[in-house]
């Protein structure tokens, strides 16, 4: 009866470890994560003569698997314009995109995104130093 005893408290703790080595690294159920954020981003331009403008921004998350994550990343009304495949990690709360190819107008502009999953808000910056606030 005592070896049934530890090979049952064994096998416990083997299925204990499993689950936890497993478990996402995110703090919150990774399908509340998913979905699309919209927002802007601030930055100064040439034809702005310094002055700051707000551009808009929509980063739709589709998926996270072991921490990586797949999404999509639509710039409006600046010269690096358009849709970027985005390709990253998600480690707890701090979110890192980069897209997958360039683009814009002359195809040029390569696009990276951190930040820190605040509920339903990201909160961050471009790699240029851009202040981006994103929500659902």
């Amino acid at each position: 009866m005592r070896s049934l005893r530890l090979t049952i408290k064994a096998s416990l703790r083997a299925i204990s470890f499993a689950v936890f080595v497993t478990a996402p690294a995110c703090p919150y159920a990774q399908d509340q994560f998913l979905g699309k954020y919209t927002g802007n981003f601030i930055t100064t331009t040439r034809t702005s003569g310094g002055t700051p403008r707000s551009f808009g921004l929509e980063l739709i998350i589709e998926g996270v698997e072991n921490g990586v994550v797949k999404a999509a990343l639509a710039f409006h009304g600046i010269n690096c314009f358009g849709n970027y495949p985005m390709e990253g990690k998600l480690n707890g709360d701090q979110l890192q995109l980069r897209a997958t190819r360039k683009g814009g107008l002359g195809g040029d502009c390569q696009i990276e995104l951190t930040g820190t999953v605040e509920g339903n808000k990201i909160v961050g910056r471009l790699a240029d130093g851009s202040p981006v606030q994103l929500s659902k």
